[in-house]
């Protein structure tokens, strides 16, 4: 747990001129607690904000794969892998949100995502399966209505 104290303790120091983590210290604490997917996750967060997608990209992944369980670590991993057009790998993670998510919002996200990278692959059979997932969790929502028109 003296790990985890670190981090907090770290995560609360601030660049005082941006008003943003200090990612330097969010390194550190990664660094010194390597298991904690907390650390990375918080690092993954300030790179993104920072515009660094491909640094923010492998802490994501190695926050979600320390906590693999985590469906928002795992969304994250792939929207990062997504921003960096490595469809593969964020179709695995988006996979793996879908798997493993019972909160509606996230699993309706990730199956558009899905449908989103199938629709790049050109694989419009796929993009239904995953629109027609999305639209059954909210029908209501006419967000996923719209791709339809799309495919």
């Amino acid at each position: 747990m003296r790990g985890c104290t670190a981090c907090v303790a770290l995560l609360l120091l601030v660049d005082a001129a941006s008003q943003r983590p200090d990612i330097r210290a969010l390194e550190r604490a990664a660094e010194a607690s390597p298991k904690d997917a907390f650390a990375h996750a918080e690092l993954a967060s300030a790179l993104a904000e920072a515009g660094d997608v491909a640094r923010a990209a492998e802490s994501f992944a190695t926050a979600a794969t320390l906590r693999p369980d985590d469906t928002q670590l795992l969304f994250n991993a792939g929207y990062a892998s997504l921003q960096l057009q490595k469809m593969d790998a964020a179709r695995g993670w988006f996979e793996a949100v879908v798997a493993r998510a019972s909160a509606k919002p996230i699993l309706k996200q990730a199956r558009l995502k899905l449908a989103q990278i199938e629709r790049d692959a050109v694989r419009p059979e796929r993009v239904l399966e995953h629109l027609e997932a999305a639209i059954a969790i909210e029908p209501q929502d006419p967000g996923p209505y719209g791709y339809l028109g799309e495919t």
